[in-house]
């Protein structure tokens, strides 16, 4: 059985960013800086895929076709960022005196911002949302794809479902960067998990690597059909 390459790409940057503002759902576009930072970026080597899947979020949209022009992207409702409530849009010193804020930096698994999202339901929604996207992988067949989604949803998914384990601050990636998850669909259907096989621009190790798997690709070679 063929395995699923799923790259999960860091948005660009957007004016919260630079302000200190706590954004999840909120909908804003990439800020000039974004543009122009991800502009360099497309001189890196990206992988080569077939399709981008994206949060609905108009910034991860903008980022997945800045990097990967001309591709189908389909977007994901599962995949938007959590729900920060009432503390959309305000800054740390705005909330540190909050109770409800306190509460929520003490586990924001069960304690959500008022009118926000637990990190619990967070959770279950992204790996909805990976498995939507594995599905409709699957029946395309399609083997290589992006995932554009916010760096706090990269680190959470990379967290809890990728192998080797690590800490979620491990999993910190800077914008228009991210990591590669090998999927075996066998091994997700019933335990939820991957594989961690690298980084994303690709190094030239992994350029190398990526280069003759397309080749195998190209000419029918299957390595796990040798096992």
């Amino acid at each position: 059985m063929k395995s699923y390459k799923l790259h999960f790409i860091r948005h660009g940057l957007t004016k919260a960013n630079f302000n200190g503002q706590y954004i999840g759902i909120t909908d804003l576009p990439l800020c000039k800086e974004g543009f122009a930072q991800l502009e360099e970026m497309t001189e890196l080597r990206y992988p080569l895929i077939e399709k981008i899947y994206t949060s609905p979020l108009e910034r991860c949209i903008q980022t997945g076709m800045m990097l990967f022009p001309n591709q189908e992207l389909l977007t994901v409702s599962e995949l938007r960022e959590m729900d920060l409530g009432e503390f959309e849009g305000k800054k740390m010193e705005e909330l540190q005196d909050v109770p409800e804020f306190q509460s929520w930096l003490r586990d924001n698994m069960n304690n959500p911002p008022p009118n926000g999202e637990t990190g619990r339901a967070y959770v279950e929604r992204l790996v909805q949302g990976i498995d939507k996207v594995l599905r409709d992988m699957m029946d395309n067949q399609i083997f290589d794809a992006a995932v554009v989604v916010s760096g706090t949803a990269i680190m959470t998914i990379m967290a809890l479902l990728a192998f080797p384990r690590k800490p979620m601050g491990e999993w910190n990636c800077p914008c228009g960067a991210g990591f590669t998850a090998l999927i075996t669909p066998q091994i997700w259907l019933r335990d939820r998990v991957f594989e961690s096989f690298g980084v994303v621009p690709l190094s030239e190790e992994e350029e190398d690597l990526d280069w003759l798997e397309q080749k195998q690709y190209e000419n029918g070679f299957d390595y796990e059909d040798e096992e």
